[in-house]
């Protein structure tokens, strides 16, 4: 939800789906264990076909963990192309 409010994820000309099977890329969240104080949380972004990393990085649900998360995939995927 927060990526589709961000203008500069707009500006990729993505689309969002419903299953990973029809997505061209995808990304997984992971929490961090043991990151208690932190609330660190890592993504990774997939080339569903090839199985490829096109960008990993990581962020804290410090503030807000949706925006915080769009506003660093954005940023990864922008970096990409």
């Amino acid at each position: 939800k927060e990526l589709m409010k961000m203008s500069a994820f707009a500006g990729l000309g993505l689309t969002i789906t419903r299953y990973k099977e029809t997505a061209d890329v995808y990304v997984e969240i992971g929490y961090v264990s043991l990151s208690w104080i932190t609330h660190r949380y890592v993504f990774r972004i997939y080339d569903r076909r090839s199985g490829t990393v096109l960008a990993a990085g990581e962020t804290t649900s410090w503030g807000s963990l949706p925006k915080n998360l769009a506003r660093s995939i954005t940023k990864s995927l922008n970096s990409i192309g």
